[in-house]
């Protein structure tokens, strides 16, 4: 996580669940982890459109704007950790997204046109899609604009 606030959280969820066979690293995406492969990524990145009417303004309020916003459509970051993904996830991986209520058909387009395969989208609580997975098919980088 970019976020040292958010890293001390998960760490200390992580002790009081006794899960020891994980590490935390700070980083912005895959700046702080060259050359490491990963079996799966999951990722909860900004994901709201800049001008977002909708958007609760006790959430404007306490969240930064950075850990929010993603672009004028809300898919800078999600289009970049999918581009970028391929060199940090093993063959036959796994990589899952949190994403907004009217994005998943736009994760999923990107996800199939960087080579992921067995696209699915799992609806929240409220019945609105909101998780993207893909398993990763390539054994190295792929490169596509």
């Amino acid at each position: 996580d970019f976020s040292q606030q958010a890293l001390s959280i998960a760490q200390k969820n992580a002790e009081q669940l006794h899960i020891t066979n994980i590490s935390f690293c700070r980083s912005h995406w895959f700046n702080n982890i060259p050359g490491q492969q990963f079996d799966i990524i999951i990722s909860n990145p900004p994901y709201i459109a800049e001008k977002d009417p909708l958007l609760e303004e006790n959430v404007r309020k306490y969240e930064p704007l950075s850990a929010l916003h993603s672009g004028e459509e809300g898919m800078d970051d999600i289009h970049k950790i999918i581009k970028n993904s391929h060199s940090y996830l093993k063959p036959d991986s796994w990589i899952l997204f949190e994403h907004g209520y009217n994005q998943a058909e736009a994760v999923q387009s990107l996800l199939q046109q960087y080579g992921f395969s067995l696209i699915s989208t799992v609806k929240d609580l409220n019945q609105q899609p909101r998780v993207t997975m893909a398993k990763n098919n390539c054994s190295q980088e792929y490169e596509k604009s």
